[in-house]
């Protein structure tokens, strides 16, 4: 194998990199320093390799790229198969609610200190970081960015910078940096944004079923009494959720407002879709730009939905 098989398709990164042939399903294992494992179909490693279009967009986005795989890669449950990544999977990663904007610093530095919460087994305990092994750990461009976002979490007194080097730094959590990072990542609740008739009771009786065998707990704002009116405890719930998800069937105009509102809190949200009910061409042009998972009758359809979008967390 020559030198620019050895590479990471993602990151370019050549030392340290392993790339197997995975046989049982036609593609390349790829063990990555930076980016982690995961498999890199056929087309993929092709479209590297032959420098077109896609290698051009990996390039541009792959800061996105590699924080996407090296958080999967991180967070994936034992036993759990590594992600698989094809050329037509590119858009929806770079788009991925869980992946920041590239200009997000609050979001990069959160998935930092989540990422440093990992590696502290108790407190007090140093966390050693490479700058050129672990930016993809806060979704940054380089190392550059990564050292910036290192110094910022330090700024907030939420890490204390002990030692730094040109090859790497070592840190530990403050308290305060362990607490908030406890908070964000015990937090469980999962609002949901859905059409409430009772021609859906059934459909969303079950999407709340599926969100409690996935270990979360549902919140549904339904019309009944609350000591505020139903948007303000909505909007106040959807502060509280450390996910949206939202069911686009029937173009209901409560939904869109609660999808709007969690879209500007910068929650995580995610789309789903009754197939049952309409065409996808229905969902209308703004609708559209996001990625909608359809659903159709079957529960275990909507379950395998949803265990896919809770597994991320």
């Amino acid at each position: 194998m020559n030198d620019e098989k050895k590479k990471c398709p993602l990151c370019g990164l050549n030392a340290g990199v392993s790339v197997k042939s995975a046989f049982s399903n036609c593609s390349s294992d790829i063990a990555c320093p930076r980016c982690g494992q995961f498999y890199a179909s056929e087309a993929l490693m092709s479209s590297v390799e032959a420098g077109n279009g896609i290698k051009s967009k990996i390039a541009e986005n792959n800061w996105a790229l590699s924080g996407w795989t090296k958080l999967l890669s991180e967070t994936r449950k034992a036993g759990e198969e590594n992600i698989q990544i094809d050329s037509d999977d590119l858009d929806d990663i770079i788009n991925n609610p869980l992946v920041p904007k590239k200009d997000d610093i609050s979001a990069k530095s959160l998935k930092l200190l989540e990422a440093i919460k990992r590696r502290t087994k108790h407190y007090g305990k140093r966390v050693d970081l490479q700058w050129a092994k672990h930016y993809p750990l806060a979704f940054a461009q380089n190392y550059e960015e990564f050292e910036a976002l290192i110094n910022f979490l330090g700024e907030n007194n939420w890490i204390e910078i002990l030692n730094q080097d040109t090859a790497s730094v070592i840190v530990r959590l403050t308290a305060e940096g362990l607490n908030f990072s406890k908070e964000v990542v015990l937090n469980s609740q999962v609002f949901l944004a859905t059409w409430f008739h009772k021609a859906r009771d059934i459909k969303n009786k079950n999407l709340e079923k599926c969100v409690k065998e996935n270990g979360f707990n549902p919140m549904c704002i339904r019309e009944k009494a609350y000591p505020e009116t139903i948007m303000e405890k909505a909007f106040g719930e959807i502060r509280k959720s450390r996910i949206v998800i939202a069911d686009m069937t029937g173009l209901r105009k409560n939904v869109f407002v609660e999808v709007g509102y969690a879209l500007a809190l910068e929650k995580p949200v995610f789309f789903l879709h009754d197939s049952d009910y309409s065409k996808d061409d229905d969902l209308g042009f703004y609708t559209k730009q996001f990625s909608i998972k359809s659903y159709d009758k079957k529960e275990k359809h909507l379950s395998k939905i949803v265990e896919s979008i809770l597994g991320l967390f």
